[in-house]
């Protein structure tokens, strides 16, 4: 006579406990992913919070030259009344942007002590950053505009940026011999960019001289990252920094032999 088995000793007893103790085990873990994912969502929150009073990434975007002129069209209009078709000639005012000829960037960034509330902390540097370069006389000849429809003594020269509340100094942009201050213009384009733009510039020297040097400076406190656009006919890049493991970025990075990493920071040109 075959002998009877303990169902608690079968083989489907011990698969059904089994299962049931792996999802009874699978409780404590859910937990650990909760509580993962909320500590991982609370730094995201306090450092975007650090981050933005100090300082959020840098995007620099300039210098242009920007030259108003004057432009004629013409205009048919159908005139109801005679049924005559009338010419009409308006004038209005557009704007002609021109990059720099040559534009050099040096940038020294020191990463300084670390913003930290209760467990997170946030890395945050400051940026010094030298620019020069030199502006040729614009060519608006390609374009058929007569040179007396061009506003010379309108021009102005403005930059685009981000994180604009951080630059912590005054900008000035010297142009041959005469020195331009840069001050906030309203944003009509409403994107995340502002702008400095200078006064009115004269550009009597350019014309003479066919060609003029010019230098400014701004000072930084940002975080995560600084791009910057290469805007110039022909441009060059240098950046140093004591942190000690960059990432690089873009369209435009450094070769091997101009990029010296080592524990104490970086060197680079670009």
């Amino acid at each position: 006579m075959e002998k009877q088995t303990n169902f608690f000793q079968s083989n489907t007893a011990k698969i059904i406990m089994v299962g049931f103790l792996t999802l009874i085990l699978l409780i404590p873990l859910q937990f650990v992913k909760s509580l993962i994912e909320e500590r991982s969502l609370r730094q995201k929150e306090v450092v975007s919070e650090t981050s933005e009073k100090w300082g959020e990434a840098i995007y620099f975007y300039g210098p242009i030259l920007k030259i108003p002129y004057k432009q004629t069209s013409e205009i048919v209009e159908y005139d109801a009344k005679t049924n005559v078709q009338v010419k009409k000639y308006v004038t209005e005012t557009k704007l002609a942007y021109f990059f720099p000829e040559e534009l050099k960037n040096t940038t020294d960034v020191t990463m300084v002590k670390p913003l930290q509330r209760s467990l997170y902390k946030s890395n945050v540097f400051n940026a010094q950053m030298d620019f020069s370069g030199s502006y040729v006389v614009p060519n608006f000849k390609i374009n058929s505009i007569a040179d007396e429809n061009i506003m010379w003594d309108k021009a102005t020269i403005q930059i685009r940026t981000t994180n604009l509340k951080s630059i912590k100094s005054q900008v000035n942009l010297k142009l041959g011999d005469s020195v331009y201050r840069f001050e906030p213009t309203q944003n009509k384009q409403n994107d995340s960019m502002s702008t400095l733009e200078t006064g009115l510039v004269n550009l009597q020297p350019l014309r003479e001289m066919k060609k003029q040097n010019f230098t400014f400076n701004i000072n930084y406190n940002g975080s995560k990252m600084i791009h910057f656009a290469p805007i110039g006919k022909t441009t060059s890049a240098k950046m140093k920094s004591n942190w000690p493991s960059p990432s690089f970025s873009g369209n435009f990075l450094p070769n091997d032999k101009n990029k010296l990493i080592t524990a104490k920071g970086f060197e680079t040109e670009w």
